[in-house]
């Protein structure tokens, strides 16, 4: 095929012009950094330019799960810390309730000003 394809011969194009008059070897310039190196090298040089960027992505979702995982835990911590109040409160209930059905402890469902149950102490 002949045409104004670069060839790199430096062949004229159907108009007869240079490809160089042309301006098409504008951009295939042999003079990059890329193509003096040999194709090893080359693909080294690619296979570190693709782990770079994937190497820091999975960073960043490692510390994004970190992240989750101390929150997470964090939860699970203020849960436990809930539960535990909320077991020993429900103990003190029933303890206290068990007096008065006993007839240990009177009870007395006058409130204070504040809206507080009086006890006989406050009297």
């Amino acid at each position: 095929m002949t045409g104004k394809w670069r060839t790199g011969s430096g062949k004229k194009g159907q108009d007869g012009a240079n490809e160089k008059e042309q301006g098409i070897g504008k951009d295939w310039d042999t003079n990059h950094i890329l193509d003096r190196l040999p194709l090893e090298k080359r693909l080294n040089l690619m296979t570190f330019i693709i782990i770079i960027p994937l190497a820091v992505l999975v960073i960043y979702l490692m510390a994004t799960v970190a992240k989750f995982c101390n929150a997470y835990t964090q939860s699970i911590a203020n849960i436990t810390q809930a539960n535990s109040v909320t077991a020993n409160l429900r103990e003190d209930v029933d303890y206290s309730m068990y007096r008065i059905v006993i007839g240990i402890l009177p009870f007395y469902p006058a409130l204070s000003k504040d809206g507080r149950p009086t006890s006989p102490s406050m009297s």
